[in-house]
């Protein structure tokens, strides 16, 4: 790498352009290209440090996307305490004449016996992640070619059971995607040790960094409680459209809410991802050994403040997207309802894409601290060097930790469902466990993005740090991620 420090302080000005025989020249706007100019992100201990040179904070980008965002939050908690305090008086008035004091005693231990059932399930939730991150840990080749083989034999079994039901049409489609899928595996199968490899290594990054767990439960706690303020400023809103007569004002309003809804959700997942991918590239570039403080609560802090309005632009365009797909869904037209349906097909798979795209998008957010633009910029170069490694990448480790997932969730209601003799305690205990199996394998899939991320556009950046998992990664990769990795010095 070329270096070119600053006399400042706190500024420097430095370039981190690619080895010409990665045709790094091409990539205008890709910050290996280009000199970074900011702050450092680690200041102090490990700011000598190479690899973390590119982490800078660059001032705040998109500040557009934030200030909109904010004011939709602020819009939304008006909404939802003017709802809460102008409840009818005579409403409560009813609910305290039914309430006795002989009842009451039994609501409140009803509503502690759910607390703790929720806390059972959680806990043994938590118990079987872990054993499904000792298996990735210990046997990640094995547990990926065995979760994608039974998924696999999970769909011929539910088109055999659909076609002894009678359900023909839909035997006949569920096996034409089984045979997408065994097809899709042949030609993936060459991918599983370089995804192994990833995933061995993206265990080893959280087991290390557990706080970016906890960075995310407060997400989730926080985003719980904005939803809470939501549902009422939703149902004032609603009842304004149902029952009284100023339906357009009602409507408008029903959209903006719809929108903050699926604008939140997406910021809150895109929140996480990012804490995650600039927690795991720090890891990349500097080492498990010299890895500087606090990296969760680094990358947190400039998800939350300087790369806010970047996560909020990304955010907002899923959403906007989600709300068409919304409004369509929810339209009263049975005259063309076939053009509606491929109409909602085109939107969902275009949603889909936008969400991908995002996935990488941000792992450039969470590295370079750029803006939205420069990141897309980005990984559209990364798109046109490696799509079909990164899809091969993905799909399989999606596979793999959805299956991990739903049989965890299957084995903990099973155990609810037998021990209360109920089928309801089982949907609840595999709903309890399912939301805590998405929340612990969520930080994995990011992981794995940002190490493949990492790999993909600066493989010599791991060559120093961990030469032990850039040989594995250079041996296993096969030249299939484009980026002409050399070979292990020996």
């Amino acid at each position: 790498m070329n270096k070119q420090h600053g006399t400042e302080t706190n500024r420097y000005d430095y370039d981190v352009s690619q080895k010409d025989r990665r045709n790094s020249d091409s990539r205008e706007c890709s910050p290996h290209a280009v000199p970074l100019q900011g702050i450092p992100l680690y200041q102090g201990e490990g700011n000598n440090q190479e690899g973390l040179k590119r982490f800078v904070v660059q001032g705040y980008k998109d500040v557009w996307a934030a200030i909109l965002y904010i004011l939709c939050i602020l819009a939304t908690i008006g909404l939802g305490i003017y709802n809460i305090m102008r409840k009818d008086s005579s409403m409560k008035d009813v609910e305290s004449t039914n309430t006795t004091a002989e009842n009451e005693p039994s609501n409140s231990k009803s509503l502690w016996s759910v607390y703790f059932l929720v806390g059972v399930a959680a806990a043994a939730s938590i118990g079987a992640a872990s054993v499904s991150f000792l298996l990735m840990q210990k046997f990640p080749r094995k547990t990926i070619l065995f979760a994608n083989i039974a998924a696999i034999i999970i769909n011929i079994i539910s088109a055999l059971l659909a076609y002894r039901s009678g359900y023909i049409v839909a035997s006949a489609v569920m096996m034409t995607l089984c045979a997408l899928h065994i097809l899709w595996f042949y030609f993936a199968r060459h991918r599983i040790p370089f995804a192994a490899e990833l995933l061995k290594a993206s265990i080893d990054v959280l087991s290390g960094y557990k706080a970016v767990y906890l960075f995310n439960v407060m997400l989730c706690v926080g985003c719980t409680g904005l939803l809470i303020l939501w549902a009422n400023a939703f149902m004032w809103a609603f009842r304004r459209v149902k029952w009284e007569t100023s339906a357009s004002f009602g409507w408008p309003l029903l959209v903006f809410l719809m929108l903050f809804l699926f604008w939140t959700s997406q910021v809150t997942t895109n929140l996480m991802h990012v804490t995650t991918a600039g927690l795991t590239a720090t890891w990349y570039f500097a080492g498990k050994e010299n890895m500087p403080k606090n990296p969760t609560l680094a990358s947190f802090k400039r998800g939350t403040t300087t790369s806010f309005g970047s996560i909020c632009f990304g955010s907002l365009l899923v959403a906007i997207i989600r709300l068409i797909r919304w409004l369509v869904s929810t339209a009263e037209d049975s005259e063309h309802e076939i053009l509606r349906c491929i109409f909602l097909c085109i939107i969902g798979c275009l949603e889909s894409l936008m969400e991908y795209f995002n996935t990488y998008a941000f792992v450039h957010v969470a590295i370079y601290g750029c803006g939205y633009i420069e990141a897309a910029k980005m990984t559209w170069e990364l798109c046109k060097q490696c799509v079909f490694s990164a899809l091969f990448n993905d799909t399989l480790i999606d596979v793999t930790l959805g299956l991990l997932a739903t049989c965890g969730s299957l084995l903990v209601g099973s155990v609810f469902g037998f021990l209360l003799k109920s089928w309801a305690a089982f949907a609840f205990g595999f709903a309890v466990s399912i939301l805590v199996h998405l929340l612990i394998f969520s930080p994995v899939g990011s992981a794995v993005t940002t190490l493949f991320v990492c790999y993909a556009e600066v493989p010599e950046g791991l060559e120093h740090s961990s030469p032990d998992l850039y040989a594995a990664l250079q041996r296993t990769d096969q030249n299939g991620t484009s980026n002409g990795a050399a070979p292990p010095r020996v």
